[in-house]
């Protein structure tokens, strides 16, 4: 849930009566969340639970849909997929490629990428990959019910083998950064149902029959794994797996902290991690009021992003008030601000924009501006930021409303231009191209992307300017306001030890390295 003092008060208390009557067998809700260097270590000081006789390291599989590297949508179930089915690349934290399976290199003035299969990569039944593997993997991929049949629609124009070992894909479009969308999974040619790849462990068996995840010789990866065995518990739900996690059944699992962290209890640690999800505040520029790029700019400024943050989220979204994630190698170098606000500067804004104060209120022409925001009521952490935009222009002299709509009919709100603000979500593609969110969320707020601004993002993609430049370029057009990005986490037993670096498209990174007691 969201947190706030009053919660962490009523918490503090519960939390106090329980150890009280409880202290021998439980211990306290865990809220520490990393530093800024979003990695923490096991520490073998802490929590010394015991785990039950013969019990092995322990991660979920949801049974409500079958295992498959193309198709399957469950966050457990592709946090399986990352550990035994390898990508061209691997990204990490930072959104940073790095060669995989294959190295790389760009051709004919980056819209081709030629991938050379690095020597050693093997599937788990000891056959090398080939290009002719490849093939055959993104054929699956592109198909209509597979999760990355966008990518193919929007980014990749065609492929083809040329040699055993080389496999060369055409882009649509020159930008370094889409070979940030080859973490799709490789498999071997001809296998589908018992699909066989590439990773750090393969599908199994153990001693009882029950299905497990199995370490096997990858030159790829270490010689040795701390955790050899993986058994999967099987699930029906997300309520099965806040459950099992919580009382020592699951030993490692995503923890999505969209909802803050009350599901995370016990003997836990949670380690977390940027994702790609971004929240913006879309306006309706068919209004008059907000015809001029200075009235979005005004409601920008007065938004205080880092009070939201701490006073509503805690430590579970990064605040952004330029469109990229601040975590990306290519913004974290440019050093920008944290945020924004100033409500000296919103107020110069609003003037450029031909808003007038009479008294407290903010009016265009001689009625008072009344704003409405748009929200879905089954996403809380929306629901909480809409509230608290609407707190920041009422203080500025608006009158603003929050409605909440479940998503049939906030979708149509949005469809119809019911609405004057509207709170939107979008997981963008790993290549942070920023037109995938005018061609998905952005349903009609009447802006589209200019050609000047498509060719300054454009030239921030290619090195030809900074991200300070970016970020000017993108106030200069304000199509939307930028909010936060959301953040997930690893959550790991603290009988597990070893260094946690989970990333968004690798929640286990790292797990060959780690321990059980």
């Amino acid at each position: 849930m969201i947190l706030n003092c009053k919660r962490l008060r009523q918490f503090l208390c519960v939390f106090l009566c329980f150890f009280l009557l409880f202290a021998a067998s439980c211990t306290p809700d865990e809220e520490n969340l990393p530093g800024d260097d979003g990695v923490h270590s096991g520490d073998s000081s802490v929590g010394e639970a015991e785990t039950p006789s013969g019990k092995a390291f322990t991660i979920a599989l949801y049974a409500g849909e079958e295992i498959n590297p193309y198709t399957s949508v469950s966050v457990a179930n592709r946090n399986l997929i990352s550990l035994c089915f390898d990508g061209l690349i691997s990204l990490d934290a930072a959104y940073t490629a790095s060669p995989r399976l294959a190295d790389y290199s760009f051709q004919d003035s980056g819209n081709v990428i030629t991938f050379q299969i690095r020597d050693g990569a093997v599937f788990s039944d000891g056959s090398p990959v080939t290009a002719a593997d490849c093939d055959y993997s993104f054929r699956q991929a592109a198909e209509k019910d597979s999760i990355f049949a966008s990518l193919f629609a929007t980014y990749i124009s065609k492929w083809r083998q040329v040699s055993d070992s080389v496999f060369e894909v055409t882009l649509t479009s020159s930008n370094p950064y889409h070979i940030n969308l080859f973490t799709i999974p490789i498999v071997k040619k001809g296998s589908s149902h018992d699909w066989i790849g590439s990773g750090r462990y393969r599908f199994s068996a153990d001693e009882t029959g029950a299905r497990c995840l199995e370490h096997y010789e990858n030159p790829l990866y270490a010689e040795s794994f701390g955790i050899e065995t993986i058994r999967l518990s099987e699930l029906e739900n997300a309520n099965g797996i806040y459950y099992n996690f919580n009382y020592g059944v699951l030993h490692a699992a995503y923890a999505d902290l969209s909802e803050g962290i009350s599901h995370y209890k016990g003997n836990i640690e949670l380690v977390s991690f940027p994702t790609s999800t971004f929240v913006f505040a879309a306006v309706n520029f068919k209004k008059d009021y907000f015809r001029s790029a200075d009235a979005v700019r005004g409601i920008s400024y007065c938004i205080n992003r880092t009070e939201m943050s701490d006073r509503l989220f805690g430590n579970v979204c990064d605040i952004v008030w330029q469109p990229f994630h601040p975590s990306w190698n290519k913004i974290a170098v440019g050093e920008l601000n944290r945020d924004i606000y100033s409500t000296v500067i919103a107020n110069d804004y609003f003037a450029k924009a031909g808003y007038k104060l009479s008294g407290t209120s903010r009016l265009w022409g001689r009625d008072q501006i009344s704003l409405k925001i748009v929200c879905n009521n089954e996403d809380i952490t929306k629901v909480e930021a809409a509230k608290y935009i609407a707190s920041s222009l009422k203080s500025m002299g608006f009158s603003a409303e929050v409605v909440q709509y479940n998503w049939e009919n906030y979708k149509k709100a949005v469809a119809s231009g019911d609405f004057d603000i509207y709170i939107g979500k979008v997981a963008l593609p790993a290549n942070m191209d920023l037109s995938f969110l005018f061609q998905t969320e952005i349903l009609n707020s009447g802006k589209s992307i200019s050609p000047a601004f498509g060719e300054a993002l454009s030239s921030f993609y290619r090195g030809e300017i900074d991200a300070r430049e970016m970020a000017a370029a993108f106030s200069e057009e304000m199509p939307f306001i930028p909010l936060y990005y959301t953040r997930g986490a690893l959550a790991v037993s603290r009988l597990v030890s070893g260094d946690f670096t989970p990333s968004e498209s690798d929640a286990f990174h790292g797990i060959e390295n780690w321990t059980m007691k």
